[in-house]
């Protein structure tokens, strides 16, 4: 079963032998907000911006936007992708 998380599948998520955090795919860095009421806060908490990463990878990852999503960074901050 997909997960909607670059391909992987909820078998591929071993619990037992790493530590998880949730990702910002878009870093909260990008899209700044002063409110919850912010269309930037919508963005930023959209279940589509959010995935599960080892924290390993997610601590080296910081605020960048890697390859592929860059171009979704500049679909959602331009087009109000994620925001219905």
């Amino acid at each position: 079963m997909k997960n909607g998380c670059l391909g992987r599948t909820i078998g591929s998520f071993d619990i037992n032998k790493r530590t998880w955090q949730i990702d910002h795919i878009i870093p909260q860095s990008h899209l700044l907000f002063e409110t919850l009421d912010d269309e930037n806060f919508l963005k930023c908490w959209a279940l589509e911006n959010l995935r599960p990463l080892d924290a390993k990878e997610n601590l080296e990852k910081q605020d960048k936007i890697l390859g592929e999503l860059s171009e979704l960074r500049n679909r959602v901050i331009e087009d109000d992708e994620l925001v219905s």
